[in-house]
This record gives structure tokens, sequence and C-alpha cells, in this order.
């Protein structure tokens, strides 16, 4: 299970800085953060991996660096289903969330928004 708020802890280890230029925190997450995932991930022999309270990322301490993890979780997503592991898990709130990696996890997804949010992307 790959829980948002386990994934704001894990991000502490990091030291991302909002003065770091983007490709550093883009490789920060892909290089760290991602791999200690997929890593997990394979030595569990895990076939499907739900993700759950991804909220957590865009509210949390590393908000200025939602869309490198949640691009970093695509690219993840990506990875595993090209290995047939079953991805699964439900988005209770989507705003703040880009719609690419909400349709990853939760495949009812078809983009709708409450009545009261606007439409997720970053």
């Amino acid at each position: 299970m790959v829980d948002g708020s386990a994934l704001n802890k894990l991000l502490d280890a990091y030291q991302l800085d909002i003065r770091m230029l983007p490709g550093q925190v883009f490789d920060i997450v892909e290089k760290k953060l991602i791999k200690v995932l997929h890593d997990e991930i394979e030595s569990a022999k895990a076939q499907t991996v739900r993700f759950v309270n991804l909220e957590a990322i865009p509210s949390g301490p590393h908000r200025d660096f939602s869309y490198a993890i949640c691009g970093g979780l695509s690219q993840l997503i990506d990875s595993l289903v090209e290995k047939k592991i079953v991805v699964t898990g439900i988005i209770s709130d989507p705003n703040g969330l880009p719609w690419n990696l909400i349709s990853r996890i939760d495949k009812s997804f078809k983009g709708d928004m409450p009545p009261d949010g606007p439409a997720a992307s970053l």
C-alpha cells in the first residue's frame, strides 16, 4: 500500500527546498523516492498495489513539490502496470491532484469534479 501521509514522511528525509530548481526536485523524486517505492514493491513481490490518501500530498508539507511527486507516482504506476501488477485505490477528494494520476488509480474516475470544486490539474 502506498499512503500519501507516509510519502510525506519519506520526503522529509530528502530535504526538498523551495529554492531548488525544478529539475533538481524531479531528480530527487525520481531517483530516490520512486526508486525506494519501486524496490519495496518488488521485494514484497506484490501482485496488487493500493494507493490511498494521496490527497495528503497537495495538502501536506511538500505541497510545493506536488507536481514532481504526482508525476513520479504516475511513472511508477505505469511501470507497475507494465509488469502486470494491479494498481487500485480510491481518490476521495480529487481537488489538487492531477487527473492523469487519479485516472491511473481509480478506473471509475471520469474527470467529473464535485459541484463545489474546480477541475483538478496542476
